[in-house]
């Protein structure tokens, strides 16, 4: 996978579950917190990444199987608890 690609979508969910978490006082490295945050504010994360620059540059062009791929796997590490 390109790592940037990689590090771009790292990067987003990680930022989107930090912003949801800090104004609750959430400790962001405790899997109930972070799966809680997951329960309040799964349905914004898709909305938010296809306004991103990383989704518009591979939206149904190359690189969209790998981009999707990231975002599955960063989406599974915060249903489990964990900060990509």
């Amino acid at each position: 996978m390109n790592q940037s690609l990689h590090d771009d979508i790292r990067l987003f969910f990680r930022q989107f579950a930090l912003g949801q978490l800090s104004p609750t006082d959430a400790d962001a490295l405790d899997p109930r917190d972070i799966k809680m945050m997951m329960v309040n504010h799964c349905e914004e994360i898709y909305p938010a990444f296809a306004k991103t620059d990383v989704f518009k540059r591979h939206f149904q062009q190359e690189g969209h199987d790998r981009m999707v791929e990231e975002y599955k796997r960063c989406f599974t590490l915060l249903l489990t608890g964990r900060l990509p």
